[in-house]
């Protein structure tokens, strides 16, 4: 892995250089001005850049916010340049925003991810230890860059504890007994076939439900995009009412067999005590 150094972005002539890797990374023309970085990061937001050799190859971005009545930061955008990724820079990132987010005395931290995107859901919940039980629907409206381009654009609204035993044991892998080995009663039966294809989804019901989620989305919807859409839509009312039952979604698992992510979703843990600062 190259030498890595992740710094506060505050040359305005800087902010430019991140709306390039933006564009880079969604494959997208219609960036984000830079005066939101500027302004956002100016009213108290966090912009921090990764570097390798001088050149800016990440940032995360993120805006002071409220929810639930809770103070927390809100964590708008973390990209990596598509030539920097799988080099754990996205988790430098990361934690250099839960640095500076205890140092402001914050416990939580939010964000969006679709949770088709299963590189993403491995990131999210395994590795950072977010926790997710709120399912937007079409939160974006329709979004036209590379990746989101062609389905409605559903999101998991992650919540990072960052004080609590939950995030830091997990972080310091102090809690193997938390992870899942194997995805627990799956809701949706998926169908084998080029691209693979999911059921419609049952009731939950247990302590512990899954979902499965495609390798790669992008490449079902490159093969057909009514295939993608019924992924979306099918997986959509699973969490929908799994959700609305009580699960949270705590950890992702892969099946190198069946080639297939699941999401993990289970309603028997304390999470009052899992989630309780110990910072």
């Amino acid at each position: 892995m190259p030498s890595v150094s992740i710094k506060d972005i505050e040359d305005p002539d800087e902010v430019r250089r991140v709306v390039e890797v933006e564009a880079r990374a969604w494959g997208t023309s219609e960036t984000t001005p830079p005066h939101i970085f500027i302004a956002g990061r100016f009213a108290g937001g966090i912009l921090k850049g990764a570097y390798v050799d001088g050149r800016l190859v990440g940032y995360v971005f993120g805006i002071p916010g409220v929810y639930r009545g809770r103070l927390c930061h809100y964590s708008h955008q973390l990209a990596v340049d598509p030539e920097y990724r799988n080099l754990g820079i996205g988790r430098l990132l990361k934690l250099a925003q839960r640095e500076e987010c205890l140092k402001r005395g914050l416990d939580l931290v939010i964000w969006t991810f679709d949770p088709l995107q299963s590189l993403n859901c491995h990131f999210n919940l395994r590795k950072l230890s977010v926790i997710v039980r709120t399912y937007l629907v079409n939160h974006y409206g329709e979004m036209r860059d590379s990746l989101n381009f062609g389905l409605p654009s559903d999101r998991f609204l992650a919540e990072w504890w960052i004080r609590s035993r939950w995030v830091v044991d997990r972080l310091e892998g102090k809690s193997p007994g938390l992870f899942a080995s194997e995805a627990p009663n799956p809701l949706i039966e998926v169908r084998r076939g080029d691209p693979p294809t999911p059921s419609d989804p049952s009731t939950p019901s247990g302590d512990a439900v899954s979902v499965p989620v495609p390798a790669s989305i992008n490449e079902v919807k490159r093969r057909s995009r009514d295939a993608a859409l019924r992924w979306r839509l099918a997986t959509r009312e699973a969490y929908l009412e799994a959700f609305r039952r009580g699960y949270v979604a705590v950890d992702y698992v892969f099946d190198k067999k069946e080639g297939v992510g699941y999401c993990v979703l289970r309603r028997d843990l304390p999470l009052d005590e899992l989630l309780k600062p110990v910072l």
